[in-house]
């Protein structure tokens, strides 16, 4: 490498280290719920690479918290465009059709994504939320058990595990995790909510109420 290229590459290396670091600014913007600012710095970085799927993608899941799901839907497809096996964007494209009850859409982008990668956990509580919409109890099962022994401490992965349990009618085991999940993290509502089906499941209706 000659010395005009190894400028050349030095550019580019600082330009996409700059990019970097703009994306993890506006992510955690995003997270701290500076909606505004964080779009303004995502879209800086779209302009400056028009073909950069995480900017793309974090823009989509911000206009998804912000109910814009047109918009999310428009992002996540123009980031399987630029990359066909992203599976991060087809799990958030699932999402989306979720919302909007297109469930076997969601299911063939859900499954898409799981056969791309196979640990990734997102995917597969969306997919056993979604077996739970579908009353397929079993594959529901199969998959929040999946999430369980890769991230047994997740709280979204422990309550569709419950529910999953609940749907296979095995309401012991989902009443004793519940239990103890919602004693340790009251502030969960999902927690709550699932344990008052168990206990209606049970006939406890008094403290299905409580």
């Amino acid at each position: 490498m000659n010395r005009h290229e190894r400028r050349k590459q030095k550019k580019i290396n600082n330009f996409t280290s700059n990019l970097h670091n703009e994306l993890l600014k506006a992510i955690q913007l995003h997270t701290s719920k500076e909606y505004k600012n964080a779009e303004n710095l995502y879209k800086q970085i779209i302009v400056k690479e028009p073909n950069n799927y995480d900017a793309l993608r974090h823009l989509g899941i911000l206009h998804q918290d912000l109910g814009n799901y047109e918009e999310a839907y428009n992002n996540y497809l123009k980031c399987i465009t630029i990359k066909p096996n992203g599976f991060e964007a087809l799990n958030n494209l699932g999402a989306v059709h979720v919302r909007n009850k297109n469930y076997q859409l969601a299911l063939k982008c859900f499954n898409r994504s799981y056969e791309v990668n196979q640990n990734y956990v997102p995917t597969i509580n969306n997919l056993a939320s979604l077996y739970h919409k579908l009353n397929r109890p079993r594959e529901a099962l199969n998959m929040s058990s999946k999430a369980i022994k890769m991230h047994p401490n997740n709280l979204i992965t422990l309550n569709q595990h419950a529910k999953a349990l609940i749907l296979n009618n095995d309401i012991a085991e989902a009443m004793k995790l519940l239990e103890k999940y919602h004693k340790a993290f009251p502030e969960h509502e999902d927690f709550a909510l699932n344990l008052s089906t168990a206990y209606k499941e049970m006939g406890d209706f008094e403290k299905s109420n409580k």
